[in-house]
């Protein structure tokens, strides 16, 4: 007869290979709660890869029409280039390594900065296309002063 422990237990670990340098791979049981948030924080990182491209897109294309202007004062004078573009794809992979490195060390503090980097390119998406959205339709934006 089985005990009541040992199906809990069954459910809620799963074993997993970790593979090792230079010997024979290890099995380690690792919970299925921590295989979710590492498929999740996988899963957002690419999001946030794919913002920040688009972003990059989005801006290439309103600066280049003479829509807009870059707000960041540090690429401002490199927008509109073909080079530009590849410069935030490997600053995107570069920020989403050390993200995933502060996930291994510190899960909540991790998954946290993540969020909040796909909450501050989404944001930044959005407001540049409005810009697109209203450079393309010549619609007078009134101040409030």
């Amino acid at each position: 007869m089985v005990k009541e422990s040992s199906l809990k237990q069954a459910r809620t670990f799963k074993e997993v290979t970790i593979p090792r340098r230079r010997s024979k791979p290890r099995r380690v049981k690792v919970s299925k709660l921590l295989l979710a948030k590492m498929r999740q924080a996988r899963y957002l990182l690419w999001l946030l890869c794919s913002l920040i491209v688009a972003d990059a897109i989005i801006s290439n294309f309103i600066v280049r029409s003479g829509v807009g202007t870059e707000g960041n004062p540090f690429i401002q004078s490199i927008v509109g280039q073909t080079s530009f573009v590849f410069l935030k794809l490997s600053a995107a992979l570069f920020s989403s390594l050390i993200l995933w490195k502060v996930f291994k060390q510190h899960r909540r503090l991790g998954l946290a900065s993540i969020i909040l980097f796909v909450m501050l390119f989404t944001a930044i998406l959005w407001w540049n296309l409005g810009i697109w959205f209203i450079g393309q339709h010549n619609i007078q934006v009134l101040s409030l002063i």
